[in-house]
């Protein structure tokens, strides 16, 4: 009997490199609406995504979809796990602020009024649509009850109409 032998090397065909661009996010505010994550490989391959901290303040969905929840500061992280002829790609995080959305105060000018004319109901709306308090400078001259203004004495005093906000608005 007889045999013969030789070496025969099968190598694998090298699997490329691959990177991920992922640009900044720019800030958003607690009223911004959903938006898509823009990402991509230098493969070709599509990127996920992930939310690596902040959820309380977004939701991201794996193809890019981002959610508002809160006024934060969120983390989302790109990848790309590769293939057959790509190796995975070294991840991309971007921070993303979300601030609280600004409100703005409407108060029409209060006439002059006589001491005798009592009460003075004022009125004034905030952009957010949350409620308006006012208050007096001054509570000898005029106090202020809710909404209605008791004149008291003749002088000059200040009405002040504030929102103070909440977890969504400035």
């Amino acid at each position: 009997s007889a045999s013969a032998y030789q070496d025969w090397i099968v190598t694998a065909t090298p699997r490329s490199d691959q990177n991920i661009t992922f640009a900044s996010i720019p800030d958003k505010t607690t009223v911004s609406a959903d938006f898509e994550l823009n990402a991509t490989a230098s493969s070709g391959l599509p990127v996920s995504f992930t939310l690596v901290s902040g959820d309380s303040y977004a939701s991201v969905t794996a193809d890019g979809n981002v959610s508002i929840l809160g006024a934060g500061v969120v983390t989302i992280r790109a990848s790309q796990d590769g293939n057959a002829s790509y190796n995975s790609a070294p991840t991309v995080e971007q921070n993303m602020t979300i601030n609280k959305a600004p409100q703005t105060i409407t108060f029409g000018s209060i006439p002059n009024q006589n001491l005798s004319a009592g009460t003075y109901t004022l009125t004034a709306t905030a952009s957010s649509g949350l409620g308006v308090s006012f208050s007096s400078s001054d509570s000898s001259i005029v106090s202020v009850t809710g909404n209605v203004a008791t004149l008291v004495a003749g002088g000059t005093v200040q009405i002040t109409a504030n929102q103070g906000g909440n977890s969504v608005y400035d």
